[in-house]
């Protein structure tokens, strides 16, 4: 091969792209049309690609093209603290995971600067407890502020229609709720519930919560609550809560206990739980949570031990497998996605002469000509929806 076709890629570089795109030479070769044993030179010096196979490479293992050309792989940092632990090891967070965050933080910077230039008011509530303040108190007050009521889960049919009133109750009162199962949009790259399951920006001006929507419904619902608990606490931070876990003194301990008090109030629980005959099906169905949740409460509450809480755990986690929810009507899955919050906005910018369209575009992850039907659907959407 002439010199002048080749790409003098470095092949650290190379092998570090693949590795955290989670792929395999075989995999690679196969997305750009050449054989295993070739990216397998590349990686090791031995030969180099094309320019037009150094591109396709950029391409297929989402690294900026210049990149393959450092002299070594760069150091990438989390944007956002990471809570996820096993032990006390971190996780290795994924080149999806990274690409999501990245593409949140660009939305929420964004909206933060708009609702400044609107001249919004700092939410009391971002921050308004520290880890040190009790439980019981800081879920009375997430629910007081939200309006969750027992009224409002009663008036709920099913587990999906309960967290679209909760999400609602949150964008009401300015918070972002973003709920998505890929990266930006594209059905082609998922974002696993077993890699984390939400994340929250406790800011003061535009708080937002993503929910990993692979995962079930009651799940999504225990994370929503769990990352309202980290904006009242004012932490920011990646999370993927372990209801199986005892020891209450850790920041996501903290957390899902908050979240559990919010969901499953202790009156109410221990009323229900004589009434149910510790029937976790019933309880799980009348709170709207998982069967986890309510094996978990009944273990805090002192209503099982801690080797029944162990045993029926087990077996109730076992029935649960990751289930994709997107798809579907498209601008509700939308909204969902971008949430009906900060997509208002952005389109609320662009009718105002305040945006390009190109911008809201990308902001949005859709093409610039659906910018026009996106508004229109806002605009004559059901009440409620």
């Amino acid at each position: 091969m002439p010199t002048s076709s080749q790409a003098f890629v470095t092949p650290a570089v190379l092998r570090w792209a693949r590795d955290r795109a989670r792929t395999t030479p075989e995999v690679v070769a196969k997305k750009i049309g050449t054989k295993p044993e070739s990216v397998t030179s590349w990686e090791s010096g031995e030969s180099r690609p094309t320019f037009r196979q150094a591109e396709q490479l950029a391409k297929k293992l989402y690294v900026p093209f210049a990149y393959l050309f450092l002299p070594a792989p760069p150091t990438e940092d989390i944007p956002l603290a990471d809570f996820r632990t096993i032990g006390n090891e971190r996780f290795q967070p994924s080149l999806a995971l990274m690409d999501l965050l990245n593409d949140v933080l660009a939305k929420h910077t964004w909206y933060r600067e708009f609702v400044q230039s609107e001249g919004q008011s700092e939410h009391a509530f971002v921050g308004s407890f520290s880890i040190d303040d009790d439980v019981d108190t800081i879920a009375s007050d997430i629910a007081t502020t939200l309006g969750i009521t027992d009224g409002l889960r009663e008036s709920c049919v099913n587990w999906e229609q309960f967290l679209s009133k909760l999400i609602d109750q949150a964008q009401t009162n300015g918070i972002i709720v973003m709920r998505s199962g890929t990266v930006g949009g594209n059905p082609h790259r998922p974002i696993r519930a077993e890699e984390f399951r939400g994340f929250a920006i406790s800011d003061v001006l535009a708080p937002l919560i993503f929910i990993n929507s692979t995962d079930f419904k009651a799940a999504q619902i225990f994370t929503l609550a769990h990352e309202l608990s980290h904006v009242w606490l004012g932490t920011s931070g990646i999370s993927n809560e372990n209801l199986g876990e005892p020891d209450p003194s850790d920041l996501e301990h903290k957390c899902d206990a908050i979240a559990a008090e919010l969901l499953t109030p202790t009156q109410s629980f221990l009323e229900r739980w004589g009434q149910f005959k510790q029937n976790i099906s019933q309880l799980a169905q009348y709170f709207r949570v998982s069967t986890l949740v309510i094996l978990r409460r009944g273990r805090d509450l002192d209503k099982l031990t801690q080797q029944q809480f162990e045993e029926r755990f087990e077996v109730e986690k076992r029935k649960y497998r990751k289930r994709a929810q997107e798809g579907g009507h498209f601008y509700r899955t939308l909204l969902a996605r971008n949430s009906a919050l900060f997509t208002s906005a952005v389109v609320s910018a662009v009718t105002e002469g305040r945006e390009l369209y190109r911008e809201a575009a990308q902001l949005l992850n859709v093409k610039v000509e659906t910018i026009p039907k996106i508004a229109d659907f806002l605009e004559n959407r059901p009440t409620g929806e």
